[in-house]
């Protein structure tokens, strides 16, 4: 399994240096800004929309130059690296997130007791889906950096509970570097904080702590007294026509209607998951019943299950769920999520055989 693993890697590392494909939100933005940057030698910034009228003198412009630069510097380092610009060989690191993936999985797992066979397995389960197979060939894109960021919060979260507080220097590191990808990265930040949150304390205080969190969140909209953007969906906050809420808006009816069929479908029945979302239900009903009994459960299902169930509120009540009847974005987004999955589901086999008692201390 390990040598197959390897060879598909290596084929995917022909397919971006030999064959690649330049996908249009990369080179609408990230990738112009690496070649800049590398050939001015100074970080320049790019303006755009109303802002590069107002600039004075000639300024760079790209689209979505909005989002924070992380890819951008991932391509640049890349350059800097190889010592010439080549806008194949910039996109090495892509291949490199796929690898750190499995590498992340496997050695949390194999840190916490884990056997070979079941962290190889839990390896090969994430390695082998086509979405993220495409994702380290589709270089430019930011989901599959989104998706190994967030994996490697999760572990330091339970690594942290395995061998001291010390290891949530890795989450730490891993958030700051999830917020230099795509704005994106904000809508899982809170989620990540609650379940790390729900690893070290009762339920009351985090019950208490989300409480404060959303009456401090409703008294900032209500302070600052404009609607802000959030993300893709609309504008939030308190307007002059009252509280302004992003869901609804360009969203017809029969969108809201007929969205579920067809996330059912991206889910399901379409090649992009192989298998893996049928064993979601039994992972979950699993990972809940032990997180009633061990709190790095109880963290690993708020990550993963809570953010699935925002993303999922997202598809159903905002603009996003355009996103799924288009097929755009809906499993770029669900990719996120998985990696973190995957690591779940051999923390649950392992506590399943009863090998993570003690090394968890749980």
């Amino acid at each position: 399994m390990l040598a197959w693993l390897v060879l598909r890697w290596a084929g995917i590392v022909l397919e971006v240096v030999y064959r690649p494909l330049f996908p249009w939100d990369a080179w609408s933005a990230y990738g112009m800004q690496a070649k800049v940057w590398y050939f001015q030698s100074n970080f320049e910034q790019f303006a755009t929309g109303m802002r590069w009228f107002q600039v004075e003198g000639p300024t760079w412009t790209a689209g979505r130059s909005w989002n924070p630069p992380g890819i951008g510097l991932i391509q640049l380092w890349s350059l800097q690296a190889l010592g010439h610009y080549d806008d194949a060989l910039m996109n090495l690191a892509w291949p490199l997130a796929m690898a750190g993936t499995g590498l992340v999985i496997f050695g949390t797992l194999r840190m916490v007791g884990g056997s070979l066979l079941v962290a190889i397995g839990a390896v090969a389960a994430v390695l082998t889906l086509p979405v993220l197979n495409t994702q380290a060939v589709l270089a430019g894109y930011g989901d599959i950096w989104i998706g190994l960021y967030l994996l490697l919060a999760t572990s330091g979260g339970v690594l942290a509970h395995a061998f001291g507080p010390r290891w949530l220097l890795v989450t730490g590191v891993a958030v700051a570097g999830m917020l230099m990808i795509k704005e994106t990265s904000f809508l899982w930040t809170p989620v990540l904080a609650l379940g790390l949150v729900a690893g070290w304390v009762r339920f009351r205080w985090i019950l208490l702590l989300a409480v404060l969190g959303f009456l401090g969140f409703c008294t900032f909209l209500w302070v600052y007294g404009d609607p802000i953007r959030v993300s893709t969906l609309g504008r939030l906050g308190f307007g002059n026509d009252g509280f302004v809420w992003p869901a609804k808006i360009n969203v017809d009816a029969w969108r809201e209607i007929v969205m579920w069929p067809a996330l059912l479908r991206h889910l399901f029945v379409y090649p992009n998951w192989h298998l893996f979302w049928f064993l979601v239900p039994g992972l979950v009903l699993a990972s809940c019943w032990y997180a009633l009994r061990a709190r790095v459960f109880a963290m690993m299902a708020i990550v993963t299950w809570g953010g699935l169930t925002l993303l999922l509120g997202f598809f159903s009540f905002s603009t996003l769920g355009n996103a799924v009847l288009d097929g755009t974005s809906v499993n770029r987004l669900l990719l996120h999520l998985v990696p973190a999955i995957g690591l779940l589901g051999g923390l649950v086999v392992l506590r399943w055989q009863g090998g993570l008692i003690q090394e968890l201390r749980i």
